[in-house]
């Protein structure tokens, strides 16, 4: 029976017998489990990393290793001359190598790697000399940043690790950053963490120098990353409010709506809701809408304005409550008006817009400018925009007042707001 040709389970296995004279006996049932598992064939990949090939070694000296599947090898031998030194059977199988207790001269060392299924394999030869007798120390030790690789894309926490031998050995390892020191260790495998959420999003230079007890210094190539971590998730809602029409205020006709908003980002859209429905979204800044009073009926009306940024983040603003009344009777109100910018107290220079909050600007036939008492400027076209020129008037205090003009002729005047000339420095 090949059970390679069955699927993994419980299969139940039958005999039938038949004599010459067609009769049959059927035995009773046996049942099986199939648990077929494919085969693993695939051998390890090694390398040895440190010391590398060409270098002059003393003392006693680790051998470390890069893999590939290091999760399913079993162990670790380290040859001497194709003669087996020492056996390790615990990741990251690093060996030590007791460079005393051999002669001085040229050695070759390589690595075999035994996984769980017994599938080996042999990493290439790495030439080393060994010499324990000279005098004088004047070799500078070889590094090389083996992680993170040249040219990679990295972010969050980040292990640091390299390559490096010397003839003796190496004592200590600094780790510079664009230039700048970022650690020092004296421990071998003198691996560093480098956290790039603590940097900003850019291109780094990562070079390291590499020390032995006789103060020789080797600087390996430098490897060059980018940080690039993403910014945290925005999760502050918009701040809105219903600039125009003004709560409580009668309206009738077309009416511009307009508001007041911020964002720790950007506002992307509004939402205008009238009554609780939707009336209109808007995407362009400054988001105004223009509400046709004359195509409801006249009543009271709730205006609530809804703000979103990129994120999905949406800030709602208060209740505007609104009268709509599109028979008036002869209009005797007069029109509401405030200097909205620049602000009371503010220091200004150049070129000033002035701006207004109205109530009832759908009415307004113009609006003029006093500086002073004096009038300066009249605009008859809303929003009634004033530019104020602060240097044709000498430093110190000046005083804004607007007067808002209606079809009517009913006249309102502002509140003064004083503002402090600098145009000399």
């Amino acid at each position: 029976l090949d059970s390679t040709k069955l699927t993994n389970g419980t299969h139940t296995l039958t005999a039938h017998a038949f004599d010459a004279a067609g009769n049959k006996g059927v035995s009773a049932s046996v049942s099986i489990a199939v648990s077929n598992t494919a085969t693993d064939t695939q051998v390890p990949v090694i390398s040895i990393a440190s010391p590398l090939t060409g270098s002059t070694v003393s003392g006693i000296l680790p051998v470390s290793f890069n893999f590939t599947g290091a999760a399913t090898i079993k162990y670790v031998d380290l040859f001497i001359n194709n003669i087996p030194y020492s056996r390790k059977s615990v990741a990251p199988f690093t060996h030590t190598l007791n460079t005393g207790i051999l002669p001085d001269g040229n050695y070759v060392l390589s690595a075999h790697a035994i996984d769980a299924a017994g599938n080996h394999n042999v990493s290439a030869n790495v030439s080393i000399t060994i010499n324990n007798t000279s005098p004088a120390d004047t070799q500078k030790p070889v590094i090389s940043i083996a992680s993170p690789l040249s040219g990679s894309t990295v972010s969050g926490s980040i292990p640091v690790s390299f390559s490096y031998a010397d003839n003796v050995a190496v004592t200590a390892v600094d780790l510079y950053v664009n230039g700048q020191l970022h650690g020092k260790s004296t421990q071998a495998p003198f691996t560093f963490t480098l956290d790039t959420a603590k940097i900003p999003n850019g291109s780094y230079s990562l070079v390291a120098h590499a020390f032995d007890a006789a103060g020789n210094q080797g600087v390996s190539a430098a490897a060059s990353v980018t940080v690039n971590n993403a910014p945290a998730a925005d999760a502050q809602k918009p701040v809105i409010s219903i600039a125009s029409p003004l709560s409580g205020s009668t309206v009738f006709g077309s009416i511009p709506v307009s508001f007041s908003y911020a964002d720790n980002v950007a506002v992307t859209a509004v939402d205008l809701y009238v009554n609780g429905q939707l009336h209109g979204k808007s995407t362009q800044a400054p988001f105004a809408f223009t509400l046709d009073t004359a195509k409801i009926p006249n009543g009271s009306y709730s205006l609530v304005a809804h703000a979103s940024d990129a994120a999905g983040n949406q800030g709602v603003s208060a209740a505007a409550s609104v009268t709509v009344n599109n028979a008036p009777a002869a209009d005797a109100q007069k029109p509401v008006i405030s200097i909205a910018s620049p602000l009371s107290g503010s220091t200004v220079s150049g070129i000033v817009s002035i701006s207004f909050n109205f109530a009832d600007i759908a009415t307004i036939r113009y609006v003029d400018l006093l500086v002073n008492g004096i009038p300066y400027s009249r605009k008859s076209i809303a929003p009634f925009t004033h530019m104020l020129n602060t240097g044709l008037l000498p430093d110190g205090d000046h005083t804004l007042t607007a007067h808002a003009v209606d079809a009517a002729n009913n006249r309102s005047v502002s509140a003064n707001l004083i503002v402090k000339v600098k145009n000399q420095l």
